[in-house]
């Protein structure tokens, strides 16, 4: 009898794309990944598409060129099973003589162009504390580890540096705990604090913000260093810091307003920061009723509730003239755990974590 024995063949059960969100400006780039459940998959290859090529067009490697302003759908499509999971992708059109992207990092790849501090300082994976991915920064305590810092970054001739970035405090217990921007034009041999958050005044815990500072009226060069560091009480205190964007600018009539975070008094909420309006998701995590009050600018045509695989567990319309929608998560069965919500608006499209307590 003559045997043959083929190769077992496991099959795809899933596949999920990271990051969730992207924001680029016209012509830059930026890199997705594809992970294929199960890990030992026999066929893990995926077919990226692009709903709106005007937009933005995506390779065969999964790497997004922005071709215009807009919005549009990133799609990865298993060859096995015909999975699929998407990355929504805003591009802005870059204002003519305003700043320009210097570094950009969202931690999903490790520290990036910023330096360990060492002990306090900790690359966190976990999810719920990044704005977006599973990666942010997690500084702790006051110590001379509480830190992250730029390499040199020559500056020579640059007149302004504007930061943007997101964070998130968690257990900060007294109201004068606070973290700083520091800025060393000596290669990191002394800094000076240019910015600084404090409990109470600028932030509350458990609520992501986000914030913009412009540093003008110093002389750089090209031992210019960058450095966030915490000044809390003790390990349990955390600052949590995501999608840390540094420009510059050369020209000294660019707008270098200093913006302050949005306050809000409801406990644990969202904001989407849009036009310098906000569209609102509390309280979050979530027991039950989720709200959600939309910007006007963004022109909310639907939102769609996913899991963390990128499965559509309920999407409903937004009306024209509906500035408030309630969920009722029980009514759906939805049980607990990690989800994405995806505000779908005329011009954008806003994605955002909700935890399902």
């Amino acid at each position: 009898t003559a045997v043959t024995v083929n190769e077992e063949i496991i099959s795809v059960t899933g596949v999920s794309v990271s990051p969730a969100t992207v924001t680029l400006d016209v012509n830059q780039t930026s890199n997705l990944t594809a992970t294929v459940s199960p890990a030992d998959a026999t066929d893990a290859s995926v077919v990226w598409s692009s709903n709106d090529e005007l937009i933005a067009t995506v390779d065969a490697s999964g790497v997004i060129t922005a071709v215009s302003a807009g919005a549009a759908t990133i799609t990865a499509t298993t060859n096995d099973g015909s999975f699929t999971d998407t990355t929504a992708v805003t591009v802005n059109q870059p204002q003519t003589g305003g700043f320009t992207e210097l570094i950009y990092d969202d931690f999903e790849g490790g520290f990036g162009n910023w330096i360990d501090g060492g002990t306090d300082a900790i690359l966190y994976t976990g999810g719920t504390h990044a704005h977006q991915g599973n990666n942010a920064i997690d500084l702790q305590d006051n110590t001379g580890t509480s830190l992250i810092s730029t390499n040199n970054l020559n500056l020579s001739g640059i007149t302004e540096v504007k930061v943007e970035f997101w964070y998130k405090a968690l257990r900060f217990g007294k109201r004068n705990e606070d973290f700083w921007l520091q800025i060393s034009t000596n290669g990191g041999n002394s800094y000076t604090t240019v910015k600084s958050w404090t409990k109470g005044t600028d932030f509350e815990n458990n609520i992501f913000y986000s914030d913009s500072f412009t540093i003008s009226g110093i002389t750089l060069n090209n031992q210019t260093r960058l450095r966030f560091r915490c000044d809390a009480s003790s390990n349990k205190d955390d600052i949590y810091l995501d999608e840390i964007k540094v420009s510059v600018s050369s020209d000294p009539t660019s707008n270098s307003a200093k913006s302050s975070p949005t306050k809000n008094s409801t406990k644990e909420l969202v904001l989407i920061n849009t036009r310098e309006k906000i569209t609102k998701v509390y309280p979050n995590p979530v027991k039950s009723e989720l709200h959600i009050d939309f910007n006007e600018n963004l022109k909310a045509q639907k939102i769609m509730l996913m899991d963390i695989n990128g499965r559509i567990i309920l999407q409903k319309s937004v009306k024209s003239n509906e500035s408030k929608l309630k969920l009722d998560l029980d009514s759906y069965s939805i049980s607990k755990g990690m989800y994405l919500l995806q505000i779908v608006g005329k011009n954008s499209i806003k994605t955002i974590k909700i935890i399902k307590d």
